[in-house]
């Protein structure tokens, strides 16, 4: 089995979130998915249209 830095260089890492409302993205995961962004991941965010969230979000997510 590969280690983890090993398979990072493979291919990209990538994560979807998926919630029916954009609370949920904001009261709970904001921050982690940032951190996530920042450090290599690619982040997808799926949830109502919520235009103050869009803003929110690093560019990028």
């Amino acid at each position: 089995m590969l280690e983890y830095e090993n398979a990072r260089n493979l291919k990209e890492l990538k994560l979807c979130v998926v919630t029916t409302t954009s609370i949920t993205i904001r009261s709970f995961l904001l921050e982690q998915l940032e951190f996530l962004y920042n450090n290599g991941f690619d982040v997808t965010v799926i949830c109502d249209v919520d235009e103050e969230l869009r803003r929110e979000l690093p560019k990028g997510i």
